[in-house]
């Protein structure tokens, strides 16, 4: 959780099996998001004079997401799952708006191209530092080497390249994504959305009518 400015507030760590049926992962995280709610007031607002007024959502299913509507597009990894499954469970359960984003490839292929392309470079330039230095791990860093396509093909890269005597025992990780920046990023996009010109002219409208 965090305020306006992206500062984070309150935060929960939990692991989940993305294949398992939709309510068995969904409920657990509403719950989770309104015990960290609930938190210090009993009243569901984050500090005195407080409110929600937007939830983002940072994807991680093994599927396409359309950013605009959260919806996941041909989930065949996760068949279980209704495409507008998250949206709905969010909605459902606090009524504030909802921004939903995947990783930065977000299922574009010229992203995607780009990405690989990339991957592909530096995983040769790292498998000649690896022939050099021979080490038993490399962890990729940075906000890109967090990214699940962009490492799997470096480590694909740099495991085909280098001799087998060296690749034997040698593993290729992403490093670990900041809990900050994710946060940020996320606060920045619910920002844009519950503050764009056509949500302020909505509640201006309703208002007005009401």
């Amino acid at each position: 959780m965090s305020d306006t400015n992206g500062l984070l507030l309150r935060s929960r760590t939990v692991e989940y099996r993305i294949n398992a049926p939709e309510d068995a992962v969904l409920r657990p995280l509403i719950r989770i998001g309104t015990e960290l709610l609930d938190s210090g007031t009993g009243e569901r607002l984050i500090g005195t004079g407080e409110r929600l007024i937007g939830i983002g959502i940072g994807v991680s299913v093994p599927a396409p997401v359309e950013a605009d509507t959260g919806t996941v597009v041909h989930p065949t990894t996760i068949p279980g799952w209704r495409p507008h499954a998250v949206t709905s469970a969010m909605t459902a359960a606090w009524h504030v708006p909802v921004v939903v984003e995947k990783d930065a490839a977000e299922g574009q292929p010229d992203v995607e191209a780009l990405l690989l392309a990339g991957a592909d470079v530096l995983g040769g330039a790292l498998a000649a530092t690896v022939a050099t230095v021979n080490p038993d791990r490399l962890v990729l860093g940075g906000k890109i080497g967090t990214i699940p396509l962009f490492a799997d093909r470096v480590r694909d890269r740099v495991l085909r390249d280098v001799v087998e005597r060296i690749s034997d025992g040698l593993t290729v990780t992403a490093g670990e994504p900041g809990d900050t920046a994710a946060v940020d990023g996320l606060t920045r996009l619910v920002i844009r959305k519950v503050y764009s010109p056509d949500a302020i002219d909505s509640l201006l409208t309703d208002y007005l009518h009401s």
